[in-house]
């Protein structure tokens, strides 16, 4: 099922570059940009005993619009560091994949407010006594966020998004801000 989502994600992205190619440099259809997350882990089932862990996450994002209202958007992101999560384990994120759907609204030409549908993969460093653990998790996600443009070129973003709250062993949320450009 997870697989099938991402699938149809990456499919959208693909499409709007086959579908609008000819059509981009005066639509502006496509986008790429760079967030910073502020994320949080909750640890759940056999990691229970560990604190929740606060780190930072650079993501790069590509996507592009089928039309005024839906875009779709891939993205990747490293973590930036680590939190102790206990008196000799810290965690954080090691990387992170996803693939999504928007669906928005534009309102006096520069507020794009937004929801998202998709798919998120995560990779959870924990080190403990110079033993590290790499825990995968996977998860449809959600969120909502929006775009502020400045120009035709520059816009800036703030999203919420609990990017794997439908995980056994971790929850992850985060706010993210960033800046993209379109071409």
């Amino acid at each position: 099922m997870l697989k099938k989502i991402a699938s149809v994600c990456v499919l959208g992205i693909a499409s709007i570059a086959s579908t609008t190619a000819s059509a981009a440099p005066e639509m502006n259809n496509f986008y790429y940009g760079v967030s910073l997350g502020f994320m949080n882990t909750d640890f759940l089932d056999r990691f229970e005993d560990l604190e929740s862990a606060s780190d930072n996450v650079l993501v790069a994002r590509f996507g592009g619009y089928f039309n005024k209202n839906i875009s779709a958007e891939i993205r990747y992101g490293v973590g930036l560091g680590r939190d102790m999560v206990s008196n000799s384990t810290e965690a954080g994120t090691f990387n992170m994949f996803g693939a999504y759907l928007r669906a928005g609204h534009e309102f006096s030409n520069n507020l794009y407010p937004y929801v998202m549908l998709g798919y998120t993969q995560s990779v959870t460093t924990i080190s403990s006594y110079n033993q590290t653990l790499h825990t995968a998790a996977k998860s449809i996600s959600y969120g909502v966020g929006a775009d502020y443009k400045f120009n035709d070129k520059i816009t800036i973003n703030a999203e919420y998004a609990p990017e794997l709250s439908n995980n056994d062993f971790m929850a992850l949320n985060g706010f993210t801000l960033g800046v993209s450009t379109q071409f």
